[in-house]
């Protein structure tokens, strides 16, 4: 995989962020990096991929969230408590966190970052899983 060829990088969130090799660590900074620099990339992380985006000084410049705050914000690396939200997922240009118990509003934020993807579908994905698709969200949405 390279970044030319993809419009978005997604890390997914578990505790082996928090163990890695130092070879596999770098591999994956140098990665994030790549996408960071390129405006029309996506760059997301859920869970302890958030964790390890902020412990390795990849969240200093734009607005964030993470599981547990009090995990980060004393780290050497992180230097940019103040735009920390507490959130479930945050968007921020094309740089998207969330929460590991978010996972539906990360991939609303991860969909709008991309940017082709229109508002009305977004959304009925969303409402699909926050309020059921049986009822209220088709309903809304047929009739549009």
């Amino acid at each position: 995989m390279t970044e030319d060829n993809t419009d978005g990088l997604i890390l997914i969130g578990e505790k082996t962020w928090r163990s890695q090799s130092f070879e596999t660590n770098y591999t994956i900074i140098e990665l994030v990096k790549k996408f960071k620099n390129n405006p029309n990339k996506v760059v997301g992380a859920i869970c302890d991929a958030a964790y390890f985006l902020a412990t390795n000084g990849l969240l200093n410049d734009c607005k964030h969230t993470v599981n547990i705050f009090a995990e980060i914000k004393d780290n050497e690396n992180y230097t940019n408590s103040e735009n920390f939200v507490k959130a479930e997922s945050v968007i921020d240009g094309k740089i998207v966190t969330a929460r590991g118990d978010s996972p539906v509003h990360f991939v609303k934020n991860v969909m709008k970052a991309l940017g082709d993807i229109p508002e009305k579908n977004i959304n009925f994905f969303f409402n699909m899983y926050t309020i059921g698709f049986e009822k209220k969200a088709f309903e809304k949405y047929s009739n549009e």
